[in-house]
């Protein structure tokens, strides 16, 4: 694990206690709730942007310690989404409760009126929102599987590389044992031709010994 991966998940983690202590605001305090939700939507860009930093910063490591670290980054994907998803629903029921809170209060057709259009509007809007999280969720996916494809290079290479270890190691052997193999053979046909001659001197000497006798 480097010192980068580390300060970007030190950093996540500080962005998402932030969020959880403003979230405390938008639900206790409604004069501060504007303020608190736009923080919270700027907190939440970055700790995304921390995501995607740790998921680049981890393709880089070695093949244990990519495991290792990819599981933390799916932890901090989850914890993200439900700080994401309890920050959508506080501002939901903060802007239903203002909404409510304008139309008790007496407000003119007028403003009733434009007040359902910007509701209108604002949930338009996170029907948007919903579609671009969707997209996120399917480039998060996209980004799991190249992890996984990676790794599975990774391993295959590795294979690979021990086979051809063996195969190198075989060669020698193999080179080794013909080398064997042709010394003893050369040693065997010194030794026959030693033999040969040796049996041809007793031969001709017995030979020599007969004729002597005549």
């Amino acid at each position: 694990m480097t010192e980068f991966f580390l300060s970007l998940e030190q950093d996540f983690i500080k962005y998402l206690n932030t969020i959880n202590r403003k979230l405390v605001d938008v639900n206790s305090k409604p004069d501060t709730a504007e303020s608190a939700i736009s923080d919270i939507q700027s907190e939440l860009k970055e700790a995304e942007k921390c995501i995607k930093q740790m998921e680049i910063e981890v393709m880089h490591l070695a093949d244990i310690p990519r495991k290792e670290n990819s599981q933390r980054i799916r932890r901090h994907k989850a914890d993200y989404e439900d700080v994401r998803k309890t920050f959508l629903r506080a501002e939901e029921a903060f802007r239903e409760q203002r909404d409510r809170n304008g139309l008790f209060s007496g407000a003119s057709n007028f403003e009733i009126e434009e007040s359902k259009t910007s509701h209108r509007g604002g949930t338009l809007l996170d029907a948007q929102n919903r579609k671009l999280e969707n997209a996120k969720k399917t480039g998060y996916a996209t980004i799991d599987m190249a992890n996984n494809t990676n790794q599975e290079l990774y391993r295959q290479t590795e294979v690979l590389q021990r086979n051809k270890s063996r195969l190198q190691q075989m060669d020698s052997d193999l080179r080794e044992s013909n080398s064997l193999i042709g010394s003893m053979q050369k040693k065997i046909m010194k030794n026959k031709v030693t033999l040969y001659s040796v049996v041809g001197i007793v031969i001709l000497a017995f030979l020599l010994i007969i004729l002597s006798y005549f």
